[in-house]
């Protein structure tokens, strides 16, 4: 789970980077989910493995993101996340069960900033 020196880090305005399982929370999802936007709970979230076609919102000019339309390669993709889509920008998602799924977004944690990337 997150230790108090990150959230002292982001409350100075310093920046924290989640990657792939690293938004699993288990029981505590809910808790991680407010410092990162969504997170994991093993016996909720759905995954698949496979080709992944990522696809970034064109009039979105996040750095992380600038000039990025659409990536595809093989990884795994994450959805039914716990969280509210409201409290993060999102960056790219790729569509899973007919639908497109957060899969790279960014959130504020007061002057701190949080970036997730699932792939």
């Amino acid at each position: 789970m997150l230790e108090s020196g990150e959230g002292a880090l982001l409350a100075r305005g310093g920046g924290a980077v989640f990657i792939h399982w690293a938004v699993e929370g288990g029981p505590q999802a809910p808790a991680l989910a407010a410092r990162l936007g969504f997170a994991s709970h093993t016996g909720l979230t759905k995954y698949r493995h496979g080709p992944i076609d990522l696809v970034f919102d064109p009039s979105l000019q996040h750095p992380v993101a600038r000039n990025l339309h659409q990536v595809s390669f093989i990884d795994e993709t994450y959805w039914a996340l716990v969280g509210d889509p409201a409290g993060v920008q999102l960056v790219a998602s790729a569509e899973e069960e007919g639908a497109l799924r957060p899969q790279v977004w960014t959130r504020r944690v007061g002057p701190g900033r949080v970036l997730v990337s699932i792939p």
